[in-house]
C-alpha cells in the first residue's frame, strides 16, 4: 500500500491476492487429511442455525458501530456519521492487507484527511484508538480468566517454537500491557516525563538505531495529549465504551456462529479462545493474520468442533465475516465512496 502527499490511498492486487492465498492454502493444509471425513449431510441447517448466522451477522454490525460511534465522538463532531462509517471500513480494509501487527489504525489519520481533519489531529485520534484497543485488552484477559480457568484455555494450543505456549502467550499479553501503559502514561498522564525517558532510553548505543521512530513517537504523544487536554471522564468513558461494544462483539461472533451448529458447546470457553486468538493476531506478520488465524481456529476449537465437516464450515463462515467481508469492501466499495467524495467536492466548488 502507498500514499502520497494528496493523501490518495493505492493498494495493488498483489496486496489482495496474498492474504486470500495464505488463508486459502491454510484451509487446505487443515482439512486435506480429513477430506473423506467431511459430507454436508453432518451439517443440519434449521431454523436455528440461521437464527445464529443472523446473530452472527448482528455481532458484525456491533463491531462497526462501536468503530464508527468512537471515529465520530473522539472527533468531537468534525466527522459525520457517514464520514467515520467510510473511515471505519477503510482502517478494515487497510487491516486485512497489511500485517495485523501494524493495523488499519496506524493509517487512519490519512482517511480521516480526506475529510478535513489535519494530519496532526488525525494522528493524535490515531494514538487514542491505539491506547483505548490496548486498555480494552489488558483489561479483558483478566476477567475472561475469572469465567474459564487459564488451562482450560490453552490447553489445544501447540506452538513449537522453544518456549512454553502459555509462556508466550503471557509474554505477547505483556507487551501488549507495556505498549498501553507507554500511550496512557504519554497522552494522558506525564507526556512530558514519557517524552525524556523515551529520549534517554533510545540515545542508549543498543537502541539508537530507533531513535528517529521514538522520538517521533514522542513528540506526537505531547501533540495529543495538549490536543485531548481539557476532556472530561464522561469523554473518555463514552469512547472506552465503544471499544468494548466493539471489540466483544468481535469475539460473540464465533460463539453466534457456533450455537447454531453446536448449541451443547460450551459457550464461555468459546467466548474466552477469541481472547487468545486476537491477542496473538495483534502481532501477526501476514496480511490481515491470513494463515494464522486459520491456524488459531484449528488448534483452539479442535476440540470442541469434533466434526470435520463442521468445523469447515464454522471456519468459513468466521473468516468470510471477519475477513473477506473487508477485502470486498476494499475492492468494491471503496472506489466507489472515493469517486462520490470527489464529485461532492467538485460541485462545492462549482457552487462557490
Amino acid at each position: 500500500m502507498e500514499h502520497d502527499e494528496r493523501n490518495r490511498i493505492n493498494f495493488k492486487w498483489y496486496q489482495l491476492a496474498l492474504p486470500v492465498a495464505i488463508g486459502l492454502l491454510a484451509m487446505w493444509w487443515m482439512f486435506s487429511d480429513k477430506l473423506q471425513e467431511i459430507s454436508i449431510s453432518d451439517v443440519s441447517l434449521t431454523s436455528e442455525a440461521w437464527i445464529a448466522l443472523g446473530m452472527a451477522l448482528v455481532m458484525l454490525c456491533g463491531r462497526e458501530a462501536g468503530f464508527v460511534c468512537r471515529f465520530r465522538w473522539l472527533s468531537d463532531g468534525a466527522l459525520s456519521w457517514s464520514q467515520s462509517f467510510k473511515v471505519c471500513m477503510m482502517c478494515e480494509f487497510a487491516s486485512a492487507v497489511t500485517p495485523s501487527s501494524v493495523g488499519g489504525s496506524s493509517l487512519s489519520m490519512f482517511f480521516m484527511r480526506r475529510y478535513g481533519v489535519s494530519l496532526g489531529r488525525g494522528t493524535t485520534l490515531m494514538l487514542t484508538t491505539v491506547m483505548l484497543d490496548g486498555v480494552f485488552y489488558v483489561i479483558s484477559c483478566p476477567l475472561v480468566l475469572m469465567l474459564v480457568p487459564w488451562k482450560r484455555i490453552i490447553a489445544p494450543l501447540n506452538i513449537n517454537v522453544g518456549i512454553d505456549t502459555s509462556v508466550l502467550v503471557w509474554v505477547l499479553y505483556g507487551a501488549t500491557a507495556l505498549w498501553t501503559a507507554v500511550l496512557f502514561m504519554g497522552i494522558v498522564l506525564w507526556p512530558q516525563w514519557i517524552k525524556s525517558v523515551i529520549s534517554r532510553l533510545f540515545g542508549l548505543r543498543w537502541l539508537s538505531r530507533w531513535q528517529g521512530w521514538a522520538e517521533n513517537l514522542a513528540d506526537n504523544m505531547v501533540a495529543a495529549s495538549a490536543d485531548l487536554r481539557g476532556h472530561k471522564l464522561a469523554w473518555w468513558m463514552k469512547s472506552l465504551g465503544a471499544t468494548i461494544v466493539s471489540w466483544v462483539s468481535r469475539y460473540l461472533m464465533m460463539n453466534a456462529l457456533v450455537i447454531g451448529l453446536l448449541p451443547d458447546a460450551d459457550h464461555l470457553l468459546v467466548f474466552a479462545r477469541q481472547a487468545v486468538v486476537w491477542l496473538v493476531l495483534v502481532f501477526c506478520p501476514t496480511p490481515g493474520g491470513s494463515g494464522v488465524s486459520e491456524w488459531l481456529f484449528n488448534d483452539l476449537y479442535g476440540d470442541i468442533i469434533t466434526s470435520a465437516s463442521i468445523a469447515l464450515v464454522l471456519a468459513l463462515l468466521w473468516r468470510l465475516l471477519s475477513y473477506y467481508v473487508y477485502l470486498v469492501v476494499g475492492m468494491v466499495v471503496a472506489p466507489l465512496w472515493i469517486k462520490g467524495d470527489k464529485q461532492q467536492k467538485l460541485k462545492a466548488k462549482n457552487i462557490q
